[in-house]
């Protein structure tokens, strides 16, 4: 056993479908534990819903775009993420994810 897994940090991020039906993600704010993540979310979940809805529609236009998790990912010491690992803070029921297991997209 070699302990447990330590993170340089821990991110929260916004899943999003694209009628591709493929997975995309944003990554904004950076905590030290994944408990400020987690806190930080639950407290500012609405703005933070409002934000992700005006960007998507911003980039991608009204309509072309699915959210489907915000919530907070470990960031591994090499610099990659750790999805398995991720806490979603709110998340879309499976049925409505467009496509993306289907591509084999693990989420």
């Amino acid at each position: 056993w070699n302990g447990p897994m330590n993170y340089a940090a821990w991110i929260l991020y916004s899943l999003f479908s694209l009628n591709d039906g493929q997975a995309y993600v944003i990554q904004g704010k950076n905590f030290k534990t994944s408990q400020e993540c987690v806190v930080f979310a639950k407290a500012n979940i609405r703005g933070l819903g409002t934000t992700m809805y005006n960007e998507l529609s911003r980039q991608y236009g009204e309509g072309n775009f699915v959210p489907l998790e915000i919530g907070c990912v470990p960031k591994k010491l090499n610099g990659s993420d750790d999805p398995k690992k991720r806490i979603p803070i709110v998340a879309m029921p499976r049925g409505l994810y467009p496509k993306v297991e289907d591509q084999g997209i693990s989420l």
